[in-house]
């Protein structure tokens, strides 16, 4: 007898553990749980997204369309899309309007929407900007009404930007397009490919990424300065100088220290007394967009142009001269030259 209830035992165990599994069904609340995503990870393989933003200056929500391609492999269970706190326009899954529901975390769809194999998924929707930091945050500066702003992606964040699979194990292509204001500046993961100026705005195009997890992209809008460029011109007068551009064949007997005598334009009949402070190591044309090179068959002899620094010695700001004045400068180089039928 005791024999017998044993097998009947290990029978009844053997034969729960052997059962299917039954739907999960995903708990509506922020965050992932470990079920959905191992799950998830069976359904969705070679994911990749086709985003396009349009930011704004006012600080409404942004508007946006997601356009997701994969292949997808029925598991049992609905498939959900991560998509926080945002607004649902429209929804089509392979190009036919979509059965979902929407609770505010994220959209949920009935497996039997997709087919096995390759899919396409679009949807349209807005977003607030974000005020704590994750997502897309924006700022305007009060001092001078600038307005920045970035993205923060901490692991499961990006779904605060756009609805994706926001999960690290579900590398993606990411292709993105932003529509911003024509002063602001686009960087993200990669280098722009394009800027097409629309009247007063600018759409900036990125290409392609390689698989990536979710928090790897990035967008970084606004009024940012790039690299290189000129914020602000500093003029010390306290120190002044000119930049004459002379002819080569005029800087034969020209040294650094001699003496020269200057007059601007603005003060007739006024004379500063000055002296050589060097002379430029390179022509005027060495610096140009498009120097003239003669190793490309450029044979043409031009006479060049150098810049000799000259620095004021009596200068005592009595008159207001400003940097871009023209002037005339003489200097003494010691030498004279004869003409040649005199020297005849």
């Amino acid at each position: 007898m005791r024999l017998t209830l044993l097998i009947s035992l290990l029978v009844l165990i053997c034969g729960c553990s052997n059962s299917p599994d039954t739907a999960h069904s995903r708990e509506a609340k922020r965050g992932l749980d470990q079920a959905t995503a191992m799950i998830r990870k069976q359904q969705v393989s070679n994911p990749s997204y086709s985003i396009d933003l349009q930011l704004n200056v006012e600080g409404t929500p942004f508007s946006g369309s997601n356009l997701i391609s994969f292949d997808f492999q029925p598991q049992g269970s609905d498939l959900s899309i991560d998509f926080s706190a945002g607004n649902v326009i429209e929804v089509k899954i392979n190009g036919k309007p979509a059965d979902y529901q929407y609770n505010g975390f994220f959209l949920n769809f009935s497996e039997h929407q997709f087919k096995t194999g390759s899919n396409q998924l679009l949807i349209k929707y807005t977003h607030p900007y974000s005020k704590d930091g994750g997502g897309l945050y924006y700022f305007k500066d009060p001092l001078d009404q600038t307005v920045y702003t970035y993205s923060d992606l901490e692991p499961y964040d990006a779904n605060r930007i756009f609805p994706l699979f926001d999960q690290p194990n579900l590398k993606a292509r990411f292709t993105l397009n932003v529509d911003v204001p024509a002063n602001w500046q686009v960087v993200s993961a990669n280098r722009e490919t394009s800027i097409t100026q629309q009247a007063e705005r600018a759409l900036w195009q990125f290409p392609q990424t390689l698989p990536i997890s979710s928090y790897v992209i990035s967008v970084h809008a606004g009024e940012y300065v790039i690299a290189g460029s000129a914020l602000v011109n500093l003029v010390d007068d306290a120190n002044m100088w000119l930049e004459a551009n002379f002819k080569e064949t005029d800087l034969t007997w020209v040294r650094p220290g001699q003496e020269v005598s200057v007059r601007i334009d603005a003060f007739p009949g006024q004379t500063w007394q000055a002296h050589v402070a060097g002379v430029m190591p390179a022509t005027g044309s060495e610096f140009s967009l498009l120097p003239a090179q003669n190793s490309s068959g450029n044979w043409i002899k031009v006479v060049q142009r150098i810049r000799v620094n000259i620095t004021l010695d009596n200068y005592n700001h009595d008159l207001p001269l400003s940097a871009g004045m023209s002037a005339v400068v003489d200097i003494d180089t010691g030498r004279s030259r004869t003409l040649p039928w005199i020297a005849a």
